[in-house]
């Protein structure tokens, strides 16, 4: 079972079988638990999920951009004339807007 997988399952589990007025470290320590016991000792990768939030806010700046708003732009999303060029470039080409 994936790590992802496995962490759902222990959490719904875990969640299921302990009160509702334990604490939140408690809730916390007994899912930990759960997964050393499973995962312990692995190399274990969780993508952080940076890129689809940039690809989010790139795809945002482009739909609020109307070809007269740089300004608008600049501040809204603080950055630069030569950034949003770049992205607008990208967006022409058809490439990620990374």
């Amino acid at each position: 079972m994936s790590f992802a997988k496995h962490w759902a399952a222990s959490s719904s589990h875990i969640l299921k079988k302990i009160p509702l007025t334990r604490s939140k470290p408690g809730i916390a320590k007994s899912i930990t638990d759960d997964m050393l016991i499973e995962f312990g000792g692995q190399v274990v990768y969780m993508k952080n999920g940076a890129k689809d939030r940039v690809s989010e806010k790139h795809k945002q700046i482009l739909a609020d951009f109307n070809g007269n708003n740089h300004a608008e732009i600049y501040k809204k999303y603080s950055i630069g004339a030569a950034w949003l060029q770049r992205l607008l470039k990208r967006a022409a080409q058809n490439e990620p807007a990374s």
